[in-house]
């Protein structure tokens, strides 16, 4: 099962947004930019390609990352042609970017387990961080923290496992 944040290009037109929606392609230097007021795409630019151009490269390429700025403005225009062609080939994508956990609150976890079993708690934090290939001081994918707060809720004695999964897998 995956768990990633689907992200649609019709979210910020239905809204009526206005801003930036920033798109890395894989192996690609430079960034699309898709500019929209009010809900309607009205610009689209990467480095010094032709709108065109930049429309039959997206739609060869991965897409690898999306985040939208707000209340970006541009004086620039396409025809509306464009603009559709545009449209179209980004709703055909599905935008996914994984969900990501600040590494602070891993750091919070750890310490609040170390606090509750004592001194293993370190070497059995370390030693499933080590198995997943976790650096300390990165964020983590959601993924893999919820299965390591999972695995560390199992080591915690009974009376302390309701609170913890609330304090740490509770995400309003």
């Amino acid at each position: 099962m995956s768990l990633t944040l689907k992200i649609n290009i019709n979210r910020y037109l239905e809204q009526g947004k206005t801003g930036q929606i920033v798109i890395k392609l894989k192996n690609e230097k430079y960034l699309t930019k898709v500019y929209i007021e009010k809900g309607e795409i009205v610009y689209i630019s990467m480095g010094n390609k032709d709108p065109l151009e930049i429309i039959d490269l997206i739609s060869t390429k991965e897409l690898e990352d999306i985040n939208f700025i707000k209340d970006v403005k541009i004086s620039k225009r396409l025809n509306n042609f464009i603009k559709n062609k545009i449209k179209n080939i980004l709703e055909s994508y599905s935008f996914e970017k994984k969900e990501m956990v600040v590494s602070e609150k891993i750091c919070s976890l750890i310490e609040d387990f170390i606090d509750i079993i004592g001194p293993i708690g370190i070497i059995i934090s370390d030693n499933y961080l080590r198995k997943i290939g976790y650096t300390k001081g990165t964020n983590m994918d959601l993924k893999s923290y919820i299965s390591f707060v999972k695995y560390l809720i199992q080591e915690l004695p009974i009376e302390k496992r309701e609170s913890f999964k609330n304090k740490y897998l509770n995400f309003d």
